[in-house]
């Protein structure tokens, strides 16, 4: 050892000493840009599905104007939402395997021959399109008569509605339809026997309502200037619906203060509506002064029986809301529930049987099992009646099967279900 240069042994151990160095930086910055290659491919393929998505809403919400009721009649308006889960790699994971991610986009659509006109038959209510893992989901109404889909509003038929009109030879004057507007909306609420607005024929606006609704506007009332029948489409009588705005609207149903402040709120400064004396005239019941369900005329049915917990804050009691709602503050579809039934996953790995023997590769095969549970909750939808059908039912989304790692070192598989529940509480 003495003969040996010593400046060369120097080298030598630095050379092997920045050898040592590179493998560190090798091993640490190559792991940095594998996760950073995994970011990549994370981000990507959320991309790709996100705008998948996208554009499948925006064809299926085109779908809709070509769909038909029995009679013919395009419904042409409505919201599509789709839904898929999807399994993305997780670059934090040893093997990439990540859990499901639910990829969704919605689109609307309203066709042009509906853009100046008021709701003409029940097709047309607005509803919801939903698809999950690429299948319809209806909501198991009558589709022969109301088409598919989820309804998000439903009819209600109020007869012998008093006018209250404070001058009963003016036509303008809609007297108690007026607070029916406000609180339901302008578009939302039909006179059957309205005096307005006679076009170049004569035929005036209740003219051309009741020959939409025969069914809902006969018979006649004695004096259709006393009296007349209101068809009212609201958004706590479809097959979905939630429980806070159902709450906020029937509030404006029973209290006149609440109706007040919400009138007020949404008048132009330039209005001379008097909120005070529009919320004082008596709708059907329930109203503010008679909290019992009339069935033969027809009231809001939602609000019936209530009781003030607090009168400071306008606070109420709304039985049958309390029970529609019981375990849910909506209807549609709850949120998802993931459970990983099975998931074992492992390199391949090298053995030595014996000292000196040969040594043994050995595949161990990862598999991966994911189980998305969703429950799809929605009200049987019955005319006019508070009447919620127990309906059960049970559909299993198709199987999608992952194969995670062909054709590598790596031999991994697995399955990928969604089972969705359909309950609805029962009276």
């Amino acid at each position: 050892m003495a003969d040996r240069d010593p400046w060369v042994m120097g080298w030598g151990y630095l050379l092997v000493g920045r050898g040592g160095q590179s493998m560190l930086e090798l091993s640490i910055f190559g792991s940095l840009m594998l996760l950073l290659l995994g970011l990549i491919v994370n981000y990507g393929l959320q991309a790709d599905y996100n705008q998948a998505a996208g554009m499948r809403a925006l064809r299926g919400a085109a779908a809709i104007t070509r769909l038909l009721d029995t009679d013919g009649n395009p419904i042409g308006r409505g919201t599509f939402v789709t839904l898929a889960d999807r399994q993305i790699p997780d670059p934090l994971h040893p093997l990439a395997v990540g859990g499901p991610v639910t990829v969704t986009d919605s689109a609307s659509i309203l066709g042009d021959h509906l853009l100046d006109t008021s709701v003409s038959n029940r097709t047309e209510l607005p509803r919801l399109f939903l698809t999950v893992q690429g299948q319809r989901v209806n909501c198991q109404h009558d589709a022969n008569r109301y088409g598919p889909g989820c309804l998000i509003s439903g009819l209600r038929v109020e007869r012998n509605v008093l006018r209250q009109k404070d001058d009963p030879m003016d036509d303008e004057d809609e007297g108690v339809v007026a607070k029916y507007r406000e609180i339901y909306g302008g578009p939302s609420v039909l006179d059957c026997y309205d005096p307005r607005d006679p076009d170049e024929d004569g035929i005036t606006v209740g003219e051309e309502i009741r020959a939409d609704w025969p069914d809902l506007c006969f018979p006649a009332p004695a004096d259709t200037t006393v009296e007349t029948h209101i068809i009212v489409i609201d958004q706590c009588e479809g097959e979905i619906m939630d429980f806070i705005p159902c709450v906020a609207q029937s509030r404006q149903l029973v209290d006149e203060e609440v109706c007040g402040i919400s009138c007020r709120r949404g008048q132009p400064a330039e209005s001379d509506v008097d909120c005070t004396a529009l919320c004082q005239k008596l709708m059907n019941p329930p109203n503010q002064t008679d909290p019992v369900y009339d069935p033969d005329r027809g009231g809001p049915w939602y609000a019936a029986n209530y009781t003030e917990t607090d009168s400071s804050n306008n606070t109420y009691d709304f039985p049958a809301l309390t029970v529609l709602f019981t375990g849910t503050r909506g209807y549609g579809l709850q949120p998802s529930a993931v459970e990983v039934s099975e998931q074992d996953l492992s390199l391949d790995t090298a053995t030595r049987p014996n000292p000196g023997g040969q040594i043994q590769n050995r595949r161990e095969i990862g598999l991966w099992h994911d189980t998305v549970t969703r429950n799809m909750q929605h009200r049987r939808f019955v005319e006019g009646a508070n009447s919620l059908v127990e309906h059960t039912n049970r559909l299993e989304f198709p199987v999608v099967r992952y194969p995670r790692c062909a054709n590598s070192a790596i031999d991994c598989g697995g399955e990928f279900s969604n089972t969705v529940f359909w309950t609805t509480p029962s009276d």
